[in-house]
């Protein structure tokens, strides 16, 4: 299982007696945050440019609090909390009763911690930088710390864009023109392709609540081919439905199964004869099911492989319409 390190409290500064105390709380979850790693593991954790410190995750805690001082003279700018599993640490107690694959542990960092300017609490965000070596792409994303599932980053979005641009298992296009994203939360998969492919006009969709996230995280990473759309899959946008899509993108969209029947309504309104669909899925509920019968109703799966990376199955599915 990929198990992300999340801040609870974000970085915090308070006057001590020769600088100041920054502190924040930790945790060791999964992507939705609702199970903790179950496992003994050194997290190392590094204030601005202080020497790292390091503090004891064990099994069945569900946080961890860190505080260090900065001296004075050390505070010359921003201050950035980093935080990360020493992974040759590492004893999964659970990996042991199941015979789970390896795990993956995903770093992170705060955003900057204004202490010379009297900014003593950092943006409820963390900061998560993702490398696909072999695509020699380098991304920059920031995610929400707080309870909207539209801000965070999922597993199928992160493991999903490791396969397609390392080993891409479906045959990627060679330039699409047009390509879109649904429900596309914080980004990742829209900002990556717009980089993977610069000459093509990439949209990434979301409603409202992703609006924010989005765009910041658009302008972030540079990429002037690349643009929020805000889009209900229960309304017909002809500023979306129109477009000759040549790639259509959808991870992590089938957690909640009230919303299968707008997203194949979607799903068919965005589809020309041509458009090739490719959908990121992280198993999570049975209900799940129900879907793929509704879209084998009006779409032809081509292609569908499931990968494991960071000891978590993905799957990849290739569809089209009939």
């Amino acid at each position: 299982m990929l198990y992300h390190v999340r801040f609870l409290k974000v970085p915090s500064a308070r006057r001590g007696n020769k600088g100041y105390n920054v502190k924040c709380v930790l945790s060791l979850t999964n992507d939705l945050g609702d199970e903790f790693f179950y496992g003994d593991c050194d997290m190392e954790i590094a204030v601005g440019q202080n020497r790292p410190g390091i503090v004891k995750w064990k099994p069945g805690m569900r946080s961890v609090s860190y505080e260090q001082e900065i001296p004075m003279y050390k505070i010359k700018g921003p201050v950035v909390v980093r935080a990360r599993v020493l992974e040759n640490t590492v004893k999964d107690h659970l990996q042991d009763l199941e015979n789970h694959a390896e795990n993956g542990f995903f770093p992170l960092s705060s955003e900057p911690l204004n202490i010379a300017k009297d900014m003593t609490i950092s943006e409820k965000r963390a900061v998560r930088e993702i490398n696909y070596k072999k695509a020699g792409i380098s991304l920059k994303m920031v995610e929400e710390t707080g309870e909207s599932i539209a801000k965070h980053l999922w597993d199928g979005a992160i493991i999903g864009m490791y396969e397609l641009l390392e080993d891409d298992p479906v045959g990627l296009p060679k330039q699409p023109r047009h390509i879109l994203e649904l429900g596309a939360g914080c980004g990742l998969i829209g900002i990556g392709f717009a980089q993977l492919y610069k000459r093509s006009n990439v949209v990434l969709t979301d409603l409202d609540d992703a609006e924010e996230i989005c765009k910041y995280n658009i302008k972030l990473n540079q990429v002037p081919n690349a643009k929020f759309k805000e889009f209900d899959w229960n309304e017909d946008d002809q500023e979306v439905t129109s477009v000759n899509w040549d790639l259509v993108l959808i991870t992590d969209c089938i957690y909640n199964d009230d919303s299968y029947a707008a997203l194949i309504g979607a799903l068919t309104r965005v589809a020309k004869p041509s458009t090739r669909f490719i959908m990121g899925h992280k198993h999570r509920h049975q209900d799940e099911a129900k879907f793929f019968t509704q879209l084998n109703e009006k779409f032809t799966i081509t292609n569908d492989k499931t990968l494991t990376r960071f000891g978590q199955p993905i799957r990849l599915i290739e569809f089209k319409l009939k």
